[in-house]
């Protein structure tokens, strides 16, 4: 798979366990997850902690993601609503930011059944199925539809993040330093989770930078370096307040 996506400089490609990611076009053009399956990176860096701090959460967890891209971590955050039969409401709910407005467009239009906007359907229900076919695409898109119409999802996440100290989980899956190194920067990490990340707090990603995990642990996060994905670099994930007690499920010995 290697077909332009409508409106942005992307293309398709398809990663090793077959679901595709975006490419970014030109010569040092990268790869948006890893080569390795988008599907799979995304299960377990980000949809596990989802249903961890669902589960010890059930009455009010605020996701934040960083990073819209092709909407994985969005429909793991959906089919994990549905597989422990929560509702999208005011306290579960999910803030999605993304600078890449044709991204935005595309997936929104599926999310809304809209065929004739959107002609990347069949990649969106293909993601939706690597992901877990045992869920209904049309659940999935229900919780995401019924949830961006509470909370559209906005654009630049530098200029338009929340400052109210409501986000309990946090995907940082913003796109590489090179491409986005404002967001890596150690001032503007310490800053965000100074205004936006709630005492209890779960932050992910699928970068191990030092200037993160000194941000991090400046902020009263404990930081959990995890195994790399198919030995592509280490991940992180950070835990602060009552969240402190999902460590056990991802220390090693």
């Amino acid at each position: 798979m290697n077909t332009e996506y409508t409106q942005t400089g992307f293309v398709f490609a398809s990663t090793e366990d077959g679901s595709p990611t975006l490419l970014q076009l030109g010569e040092q053009g990268e790869m948006m997850h890893h080569s390795g399956g988008a599907a799979a990176e995304t299960r377990y860096i980000y949809k596990s902690v989802i249903a961890h701090c669902l589960a010890a959460s059930p009455k009010q967890l605020k996701t934040c993601v960083v990073g819209l891209g092709l909407g994985y971590i969005e429909i793991c955050w959906a089919m994990e609503i549905a597989s422990q039969n929560l509702n999208v409401s005011e306290n579960i709910s999910l803030i999605s930011y993304e600078i890449d407005q044709g991204l935005i467009k595309s997936f929104q239009s599926w999310v809304n059944s809209n065929p004739e906007n959107s002609p990347n359907a069949r990649i969106y229900d293909q993601i939706s199925k690597s992901i877990d076919a045992d869920i209904s695409i049309q659940t999935v898109k229900e919780a995401l539809e019924f949830n961006f119409n509470r909370q559209s999802i906005k654009g630049n996440f530098a200029a338009e993040y929340v400052k109210d100290n409501s986000l309990n989980l946090i995907c940082f899956d913003a796109f590489s330093q090179k491409t986005n190194q404002e967001l890596w920067t150690p001032e503007f990490l310490s800053r965000f989770l100074v205004e936006s990340a709630h005492e209890d707090c779960v932050l992910t990603t699928y970068a191990c930078t030092g200037y993160l995990k000194k941000a991090l642990r400046d902020n009263g996060f404990e930081v959990i370096q995890r195994p790399a994905f198919i030995g592509y670099g280490d991940s992180t994930l950070a835990l602060r307040g009552r969240f402190k007690s999902l460590a056990s499920f991802y220390r090693t010995s």
